[in-house]
């Protein structure tokens, strides 16, 4: 795939600039390498991974490894990466794997300016930036689950992952998975958020502790974001950063988020949301 054009180039769009983004994932990877001697032990099986059905400990942090080295090749080259990389017949150990994936992105980050042109799966944002922001959030989302792997944990608690994280920094990445995310959901399946956000019945999030709102509307299949509590807004729910941000990944419950408004259209949206 070749190098955006110009006319394709926008910057980030996010709530936090790309150096606080980059800052931000650099403490996100050490907190993942740091967690994973205790998810696993040596000479222990894996721990499985309850929020991503499938996986142990091992395969969660391969994951997140070979996703920043393939957000590294896009960053570099500017064009899609091939396949994911992998840790086949690698005679480091999982941490120190980790820990060079994690660096090798960093690096190239810090390398490569935030507005240079390079390939992204958002059409709103093809530059480097847009990587330092993913790569943020992919790995918030999965040092919770990193986290949650081994002894359950109850959904307060999940939310208590994100202790450490600024509310503005999560309410970023609520910003992404609405302005990202949500858009290659309706693009993937016509209708699909319609059903989720029914016509004329629009839907808010309320993030109180970061003073960041979204309501989200539907029309003829158009999703449309405003950053506000709509007065119209048929079902509200309000919660802080973390909580809203695991919910909407599915990493934890709704039930400590308040709803107020229609709760038939409140049921919709939770039972029907189902983000890539």
């Amino acid at each position: 795939m070749s190098t955006p054009s110009p006319s394709d180039m926008h910057p980030s769009s996010g709530l936090i600039d790309p150096d606080r983004a980059l800052h931000e994932l650099a403490l996100a990877t050490t907190r993942v390498r740091e967690a994973i001697p205790a998810a696993i032990p040596d000479g222990e099986p894996a721990a499985p991974v309850p929020t991503c059905p499938g996986w142990d400990a091992v395969a969660l942090v391969e994951h997140l490894g070979g996703a920043h080295l393939w957000a590294a090749g896009a960053v570099r080259t500017g064009q899609r990466p091939g396949g994911m990389p992998t840790r086949d017949e690698d005679v480091r150990t999982l941490q120190q794997w980790y820990a060079d994936a994690a660096r090798e992105l960093l690096d190239t980050l810090a390398e490569v300016p935030a507005d240079t042109p390079a390939w992204t799966f958002a059409a709103g944002d093809r530059t480097a930036g847009f990587w330092r922001r993913r790569q943020l959030h992919e790995t918030l989302v999965h040092a919770v689950d990193l986290a949650l792997a081994g002894p359950r944990v109850d959904d307060l608690s999940a939310g208590q992952l994100y202790a450490a994280v600024a509310p503005e920094v999560v309410a970023d990445g609520i910003d992404e998975i609405l302005g990202v995310f949500l858009p290659r959901m309706a693009k993937g399946a016509a209708g699909r958020v319609a059903q989720v956000i029914p016509a004329a019945q629009p839907v808010a999030l309320n993030a109180t502790d970061a003073g960041r709102a979204w309501t989200l509307r539907t029309d003829d299949h158009t999703l449309t974001i405003t950053t506000a509590v709509a007065d119209d807004a048929a079902a509200v729910f309000s919660g802080t950063a973390a909580a809203l941000n695991l919910a909407l990944w599915r990493r934890a419950g709704w039930t400590g988020i308040d709803r107020s408004g229609d709760t038939a259209v409140a049921d919709a949206f939770v039972d029907g949301l189902r983000l890539p």
